[in-house]
């Protein structure tokens, strides 16, 4: 198979294959799970109504997902941000928002891409 566009999109497949002993099935399983997640939009809601109790538990979702699949370069923006919100550094951690947006939307992207090529 080629990972080209999920590698360039900031996950590492092999790292996060070999977790899944290979088994490209259950990445299929994950990447699906990834997109109907509703951890993004419930960061995004609860930054627009200044509620740091559910920014905190989004962005740190989040960031357990990236990390348990391998998509690191979210990973290290939710780490940041998790870090930010715990200090009681909010406008720091919105400012990071854009970037982080650009970031997630380049992988769903990749991600849709993905699973609509295995369906071909």
């Amino acid at each position: 198979m080629n990972y080209a566009d999920l590698t360039n999109a900031g996950m590492n497949v092999d790292e996060f294959l070999k977790r899944l002993m290979g088994k490209e099935s259950l990445l299929n399983h994950f990447i699906a799970s990834f997109l109907k997640d509703s951890n993004f939009s419930r960061l995004k809601t609860a930054i627009l109504n200044n509620d740091t109790d559910n920014a905190i538990a989004a962005s740190h979702a989040l960031k357990g997902i990236c990390g348990n699949m391998s998509i690191n370069t979210l990973f290290d923006l939710f780490t940041a941000q998790v870090i930010l919100l715990r200090n009681g550094e909010w406008d720091k951690a919105i400012a990071m928002m854009p970037e982080i947006t650009a970031v997630y939307e380049k992988i769903t992207a990749a991600f849709n891409k993905w699973l609509e090529q295995q369906t071909n």
